[in-house]
């Protein structure tokens, strides 16, 4: 049986990196996107493990390539305003990245 493959996106975060660890430890193969310069402590303990792609969700060229090259089974979208606080002074962004993943300028 061929290994599954999972992409999540905002893999170097909380949610993301628990994820990460799951998924390696039931037989997977992750992948999944960071930011340009974006920390990636949280997943120090299996970076060598999980295949990384710098990459911006709002690029829809860079999304298109990602999936090309890893052909995953599963993706996780993970890479998301989590703050109230900040969605009520960017509501329509927010909006945009978390469900439809791109902005005004790449519409």
């Amino acid at each position: 049986m061929k290994q599954p493959v999972a992409f999540i996106t905002g893999i170097a975060g909380f949610a993301g990196s628990h994820l990460a660890e799951e998924l390696l430890n039931n037989g997977y193969s992750v992948t999944g996107a960071i930011l340009k310069d974006e920390s990636t402590a949280n997943i120090a303990s299996i970076e060598k493990q999980v295949r990384l792609m710098e990459m911006d969700i709002l690029d829809q060229k860079a999304c298109t390539k990602a999936l090309a090259r890893f052909r995953p089974n599963y993706i996780f979208h993970l890479a998301a305003f989590a703050s109230v606080g900040k969605s009520f002074d960017n509501e329509r962004l927010v909006y945009r990245i978390n469900f439809d993943g791109r902005s005004e300028e790449h519409t």
